[in-house]
C-alpha cells in the first residue's frame, strides 16, 4: 500500500475564477473635479465616484469547503468528507487583490507527528475583487483519513485557513 505522502502527492487541483458583472468604467475627463491622476470614474445609476489606485492587502472574507461548485456557488457546506469523495472544492470570495498577483491554495495533511503538504496550486488574479474555487481531485486510492487544512496564501502570508476532516461514517 502506498504511503500517505505518495497518495496525497498524486491529487490534482483545478482553479476556477468567476466574476459578477463589473460596473461601467470610463476615463475621467481632466476638467472633472473628481479627477485624480491615474484615477477612473465609475458610473452608476445614482452617483459617480472617483477611485485612485492604492495598494491593498488581499482579503478572503468568505471561504467554504464543499463537495461541488455549481453556477459559481458552493452546493453545500462540508467539514467532514468521506475517503471516497471524488473531489474536495474550496469556494472563496476575495477583495483587495492586484491584477497579476498570485493566490496560492495549499492543502495540508495534519499527520500526528508532522504536517505534509499534499497539493499546492497557484492562480493569477485578474481582478481586484472576485470569487472562485479550487477543486482538489482525490488520489487514486481515495483520501487518507485524518485532519487537513486548506491555506489560501498571498504574498507569502496565509490570508485564510480552514481545517476539515476525512473519515468514514460512524
Amino acid at each position: 500500500m502506498p504511503s500517505t505522502t505518495s497518495r496525497l502527492c498524486t491529487a490534482l487541483a483545478v482553479l476556477v475564477l468567476w466574476a459578477p458583472a463589473a460596473p461601467h468604467a470610463q476615463v475621467a475627463p481632466a476638467g472633472d473635479p473628481a479627477y485624480r491622476a491615474g484615477g477612473i470614474i465609475l458610473s452608476s445609476p445614482s452617483t459617480p465616484s472617483s477611485i485612485t489606485p492604492q495598494l491593498a492587502m488581499l482579503q478572503v472574507p468568505e471561504l467554504q469547503l464543499t463537495t461541488q461548485v455549481a453556477f459559481g456557488r458552493p452546493v453545500d457546506n462540508v467539514t467532514i468528507f468521506k475517503p471516497n469523495q471524488p473531489a474536495i472544492s474550496a469556494w472563496f470570495r476575495y477583495n483587495g487583490g492586484q491584477p497579476g498577483a498570485a493566490l496560492i491554495g495549499r492543502l495540508v495533511f495534519l499527520a500526528p507527528a508532522e504536517e505534509i503538504e499534499a497539493v499546492r496550486v497557484t492562480a493569477q488574479l485578474e481582478k481586484p475583487e472576485d470569487a472562485g474555487h479550487f477543486k482538489f481531485t482525490a488520489p487514486p486510492d481515495g483520501w487518507p483519513e485524518g485532519r487537513y487544512r486548506l491555506d489560501l496564501i498571498s504574498d507569502s502570508a496565509v490570508v485564510r485557513a480552514q481545517e476539515f476532516q476525512v473519515r468514514r461514517s460512524r
